[in-house]
């Protein structure tokens, strides 16, 4: 893999702030831009990133830019965005993920609460 020269174009002012997640060691993040990385990898594709909201409150105003301004970069007609089918990503947030957890988590308590009552019924006898 060929490296390059690379010139500094800013230092972050808090390293401990959380970009990517805890396990990613601060000292350890380099940002370059996407085409270089591509190039130095010798793909296209992007296998998935993360964006950081302000807050809750505009989680998903922000999920909604990313996602329209992603559609339009992939080429996805504006009269496609809503359609999940025609984009070739899937954008999730935490919130996605949190509802899928608590749904998943409902579906083990009936599962669980279920068996117990069954074994109620049938030790009873």
């Amino acid at each position: 893999m060929s490296t390059g020269t690379f010139r500094v174009k800013g230092i972050i002012q808090d390293p401990d702030a959380s970009f990517v997640s805890p396990e990613v060691d601060p000292a350890g993040r380099v940002f370059i831009p996407l085409a270089v990385m591509q190039q130095m990898q010798h793909r296209d594709d992007i296998g998935g990133f993360f964006i950081k909201a302000d807050s809750l409150e505009i989680l998903d105003r922000v999920t909604d830019d990313v996602d329209e301004n992603l559609a339009r970069s992939v080429g996805v007609p504006s009269r496609d965005i809503d359609n999940e089918d025609a984009k070739p990503y899937e954008i999730f947030n935490q919130a996605d993920i949190l509802d899928n957890l608590n749904q998943l988590s409902c579906a083990l308590t009936t599962l669980l609460t279920s068996v117990a009552l069954i074994a109620l019924v049938v030790g009873s006898r």
